[in-house]
């Protein structure tokens, strides 16, 4: 799992002060490289013009130069989450890459200029551009090129000028110097100078005769009884006339150049533009305000659609994205989906369906509540609401109820001591050594989660932090202490693991200084305490509020922490869930939490305050008003550091249920 997406996500350029390719060789290219939206930035005015480029980045600039079309997952040694994968797939489908001997793509290994030039030559095939090369004879070092491949292309840019070479001291000889590993500034130039080579020869193109066909590309299609789209004979120039034509029947939807972007229901799935990591989630219509991000995949609910946007639901949250990050499904044409069932334990699970492998996972959220059934699948975009229909219609909802765990606070404690917690540690290390899994090997041995349970009561009493959360999440995060970056880097929370940038998680001595950083430098610092752009709730959460708002794009990353919680209770009696705590909502924006219960002390008692509702709080007693007036106050757990507890008036905050 890839943490903190939002927090330093690169975007594109929007303008040239003060940054650092001012003055540098290539700054021209590089400059258009950006402006075309081919490179991206690392943060205002921040671009690395001398970093190594890799063959996957590579691969990614010249998918985005020729907006090329999505395709399906190609190379094992790629993750399909990875956000290099949509244009390393589409470069692969245009032909203009390909593996190795062994399948493999090798995509994070430094790009040679030798590898570069064979792309652009393979760019230049797919768009039928022939070139009249001849051998270079101005390269002093082309003789020593044996692959016939690597000739042809290094010739056929030199013909076209992408390249030159490096000077030689006589001032009229280069070497290309093959093997050398390119910078982020040559492969700007490179990927430049081929755009500018494409379009001369288009413009060179002889025109056809006759009046030019007007392109009808909105079509009405219809979906036959084998769940097939069928394009139908109504096209049309624009989306309004096909809008208009559109009967909005479960048969017909309305495709641009084949894809749906109108349809009466069904299912959306993220599809991030090539190059990005994330499908945006959007407050509005407009676009201008980004509120949360998913990962590639999810599952959405749809709700709606315009020609450039699609309004969904997801993770509580009800969103924009747009058309250009997303795939819509007809509902007629969904076969399979995430659901909910209960199990013969009474255990809610989740079944995660992903259409790229075409494979279900599973996790236990929790005790299932009484409405929920055997039998029966579910269906929920938020994990809280649940319906028996697939599309989630009113008329099939079955009830509500917030998984205990998911929405509790992390400012509670739990009972269970150092000695339980170092014991369900090497109960569960054991359990997956025996597996014979490799990712477990050694385990019980090697885990960087293995003792762990004495720290995580000392910061639980220090620093007021659930101990068993901080497992729960180490647990998922660092896949039980065996991940790459905990047993390399001491780190079990994927801290600066962006989903942007999956190899920069950040290195600690041990694993209780990784500890440490999720506590004092982001969660009481900014994830809990009020104020700061990432708090949205003291509770794992989900998309709408919590921790998963902000630190990490799956929209059921909460559950998941909140079923590592419940699995870990199960082994160990139930402890904390016996004595449940009372979980409820702030229910209006702008409410004030104070240090006693009274209104009538202005700012002088006042703790902090809820910009907006929906917050989770833990309510531990109701208590009197202090003011003599009919109000009753609820005492609860505080935000804040250093305050224990904090008073909201009962009317602000509406309790939930849970089970």
């Amino acid at each position: 799992m890839l943490a903190f997406v939002l927090l330093f996500t690169a975007f594109p350029a929007a303008g040239y002060a003060a940054d650092d390719i001012t003055g540098i060789q290539l700054e021209e290219e590089l400059r258009e490289a950006i402006d075309r939206e081919i490179m991206y930035g690392y943060g205002e005015g921040i671009y690395k013009p001398e970093l190594k480029v890799t063959r996957g980045e590579f691969a990614n600039f010249i998918s985005r130069a020729l907006k090329l079309p999505s395709a399906e997952h190609k190379f094992p040694d790629v993750a399909i989450t990875s956000s290099l994968a949509p244009g390393i797939n589409s470069a692969a489908e245009a032909g203009i890459i390909a593996g190795q001997s062994d399948g493999n793509f090798n995509p994070d290994k430094e790009i040679t200029r030798e590898q570069m030039v064979i792309m652009i030559k393979n760019a230049l095939d797919y768009k039928n551009m022939k070139v009249d090369y001849e051998v270079p004879a101005q390269l002093t070092d082309f003789d020593k090129i044996t692959s016939s491949t690597s000739r042809v292309a290094i010739a056929a840019s030199v013909t076209l000028q992408i390249t030159i070479g490096f000077p030689n001291s006589d001032g009229t000889t280069y070497r290309f110097e093959a093997q050398r590993q390119a910078s982020r500034a040559e492969a700007a130039a490179f990927i430049v100078r081929m755009i500018h080579a494409m379009e001369d020869f288009e413009s060179q193109l002889p025109g056809e005769p006759g009046e030019p066909e007007i392109e009808k590309p909105y079509v009405i299609s219809t979906i036959n009884e084998n769940r097939e789209l069928v394009e139908t004979t109504k096209a049309y120039e624009t989306y309004k006339e096909a809008e208009t034509a559109w009967n909005s029947s479960s048969s017909e939807v309305i495709t641009f150049n084949g894809k749906v972007i109108k349809m009466q229901s069904g299912l959306v799935y993220a599809s991030p533009s090539i190059g990005n990591a994330t499908t945006y989630l959007y407050s509005s219509e407009s676009l201008s305000s980004v509120e949360a991000a998913v990962p590639p995949q999810e599952e959405l609910k749809f709700l709606g659609s315009t020609e450039t946007t699609v309004k969904v639901y997801i993770g509580g949250r009800t969103a924009y994205v747009k058309q250009s990050e997303v795939n819509m499904v007809p509902a007629k044409m969904v076969t399979k989906q995430n659901y909910y069932t209960v199990n013969t334990s009474g255990e809610l699970v989740y079944r995660v369906y992903s259409p790229a492998t075409d494979k279900y996972g599973a996790f236990e959220v929790g005790k299932a509540p009484s409405f929920l059934k055997q039998g029966q699948n579910y269906y929920s975009w938020d994990g809280t609401k649940f319906y028996t229909n697939p599309m989630g219609s009113s008329t099939s909802f079955a009830g509500q109820y917030y998984p205990y765990h998911q929405f509790l606070s992390a400012r509670t404690k739990t009972s269970y001591t150092a000695a339980e917690l170092d014991q369900f540690i090497d109960r569960k290390l054991a359990e997956l050594e025996a597996t014979g899994a490799p990712a477990y090997k050694d385990a019980t041995k090697v885990s960087k989660v293995k003792g762990l349970g004495t720290y995580l009561k000392k910061v639980e009493a220090e620093s007021n932090v659930n101990a068993l959360l901080v497992l729960g999440w180490a647990f998922h995060e660092s896949q039980y202490g065996m991940s790459a970056n905990a047993l390399k880097l001491n780190n079990l929370f994927g801290i600066e693991a962006y989903d942007s940038n999956p190899s920069g998680a950040v290195a600690y001595p041990t694993p209780t200084g990784s500890v440490d950083a999720l506590v004092n430098k982001y969660l009481n610092k900014a994830y809990i305490p009020q104020g700061d752009w990432r708090s949205n709730g003291a509770a794992p959460g989900n998309k709408l509020f919590g921790f998963n708002v902000r630190y990490a794009t799956d929209a059921y990353w909460g559950a998941k922490i909140s079923g590592h919680m419940y699995r870990i209770e199960k082994a160990l009696g139930f402890k904390d869930y016996t004595n449940k705590k009372v979980i409820g909502l702030i229910n209006t924006n702008g409410t004030n939490v104070r240090t006693s219960p009274s209104s009538s002390q202005g700012t002088a008692n006042l703790l902090y305050t809820y910009k907006t509702a929906i917050k989770p709080v833990v309510i531990v007693e109701e208590v009197k008003s202090l003011d003599g007036d009919s109000w009753t106050w609820y005492k609860i757990l505080s935000d804040a550091n250093g305050t224990q507890y904090g008073y909201v008036r009962r009317d602000l905050i509406d309790k939930v249920v849970t089970n």
